[in-house]
């Protein structure tokens, strides 16, 4: 217990807390933060340890708040402001409760675990402040799992879970209390990785270097091209130091996004227009999947963005999708003189759908946001129909999708233009969309709910969840 408790060096402890006051806190992004204190690591395994302590205290930052509170209250102490100092103690807990915490059960501490914390708190190596070792002290000695029975199922889940209120009331109303919790659990899992394989020929190599590498994956069933991989500490950096990672075999990428671009249908001489490419991981998706080169154009509306995200994709992708600096808002006026035969609209959103693998935004979303996102995604959806109008593209093939559950982000949007627009059924095992056929359709009581797809992590091996919709425009 005390080795699990107090690492041998505490600068780890101090730059964890560090990196989650600038993720949580500044609003930093996740993997900026994690690369420059990787960065500043003295070893690979050093690199490993800090992304360890972080993610886990941001995703369950919550409890741990929660845990916090109430060990302060029972030591009769008050809780500090300075906020480094919160995310250090929050490190300190979340290595005391580890195990707990990650199985769920957060039973009380016995007598010979308190006993053996007590002594470690005596003459902690390294040193800790006393401040710290009180909390810890008053935390060990709390029955957390009774405190939390006392609660209604909503709090009892936002604190248990780390989840605000709000987004479990709304996922209440759509969703049974036991599916509601196998989601909040399974966005509270270690992310979920998965590797696109670009056809039969080459699952054969990939299975190999995978097994020789010690890299636990099995086929999606689902999906049979999609592997899913254990999250081993490093497999990700394993993967991503082969060149042909990303280029040729395999591709990193969820399984969402894959059936997502299964939905697009893209083949070899198509011109594709991404209209709202930023980060260009599907139009990289798209280049890989068909490996030809043909016309990708990869739309983002801010010029430091796009040339930012382009600069990081390989150069052998590069090369063959072209950044246009453009508004999908104004999609006609931006595009003269392309005939574009699919359409992919990734639309900005919420968000809600990848908490598991970007934790901060539990912190950061407000139930204002979903009007917001909604009003956006209804204003670049009329202006890509009023393109194919106006421009006269009668047989392209439009796929609209969302990392989100809201459905005012999805289901609320296709319906409010059913009469503009013919829905392909994605789930007709002879349509566009025919792998997606055993996908989860969408929510119930939309025009449009039996033709779409949803992707939920507790149903698709922990994937994003997404909603995804295709159609053409009506003339």
């Amino acid at each position: 217990m005390a080795r699990a408790l107090f690492p041998k060096d505490a600068r780890f402890l101090s730059r964890a807390a560090r990196a989650c006051k600038e993720i949580l806190v500044d609003g930093a992004q996740q993997d900026a933060v994690l690369s420059r204190f990787g960065d500043d690591a003295s070893t690979t395994d050093n690199r490993k340890q800090i992304a360890q302590l972080v993610i886990p205290v941001i995703k369950h930052h919550g409890l741990l708040n929660y845990i916090i509170h109430q060990a302060a209250r029972a030591m009769e102490m008050s809780i500090p402001n300075d906020k480094e100092r919160h995310f250090f103690s929050c490190v300190v807990i979340f290595h005391v409760f580890k195990n707990r915490i990650e199985n769920g059960s957060l039973t009380p501490f016995s007598d010979a675990e308190k006993k053996e914390i007590t002594l470690a708190l005596k003459n902690p190596r390294p040193r800790i402040d006393d401040e710290t070792c009180m909390l810890v002290s008053g935390a060990i000695h709390l029955d957390v799992h009774a405190l939390l029975r006392e609660k209604d199922v909503v709090e009892r889940w936002s604190i248990l879970h780390s989840h605000p209120s709000w987004f479990i009331d709304r996922l209440r109303r759509l969703l049974p209390d036991e599916r509601v919790e196998r989601i909040l659990q399974a966005q509270q899992a270690p992310e979920a990785f998965f590797l696109a394989v670009r056809d039969a020929s080459t699952l054969d190599r990939v299975a190999r270097f995978l097994a020789s590498n010690n890299i636990v994956f099995q086929r999606n069933k689902m999906l049979p091209s999609v592997l899913q991989i254990s999250n081993l500490t490093g497999a990700k950096r394993r993967l991503i130091e082969k060149k042909w990672i990303n280029v040729d075999h395999a591709m990193i990428q969820d399984l969402a996004s894959v059936a997502v671009l299964e939905a697009l249908n893209v083949v070899e001489g198509d011109v594709v227009i991404d209209a709202c490419a930023a980060p260009f991981q599907k139009s990289a998706g798209i280049w890989w999947r068909n490996a030809w080169p043909g016309t990708i154009i990869a739309m983002d509306a801010n010029f430091e963005r796009a040339a930012s995200n382009a600069a990081r994709l390989p150069a052998g992708v590069r090369r063959f999708i072209h950044v246009a600096v453009a508004d999908a808002a104004r999609l006609g006026s931006s595009l003269r003189g392309i005939v574009p035969d699919k359409i992919l609209i990734d639309m900005p959103c919420t968000g809600s759908g990848s908490l598991a693998a970007y934790p901060e935004l539990k912190a950061r979303q407000r139930a204002t946001d979903v009007a917001f996102f909604s009003r956006l995604q209804g204003q670049i959806l009329e202006s890509v129909l009023d393109a194919c109008i106006q421009m006269h593209w009668k047989d392209v093939h439009v796929v609209y999708s969302t990392c989100s559950y809201y459905p005012e982000e999805g289901e609320d949007i296709i319906d409010e233009v059913m009469d503009k627009i013919e829905l392909v059924d994605l789930h007709d095992p002879r349509g566009p969309g025919c792998r997606l056929a055993g996908f989860p359709a969408g929510w119930k009581g939309h025009a449009c709910s039996k033709k779409v797809v949803r992707t939920f992590p507790d149903l698709n091996d922990g994937s994003k969840a997404f909603f995804i919709a295709a159609f053409t425009p009506k003339a």
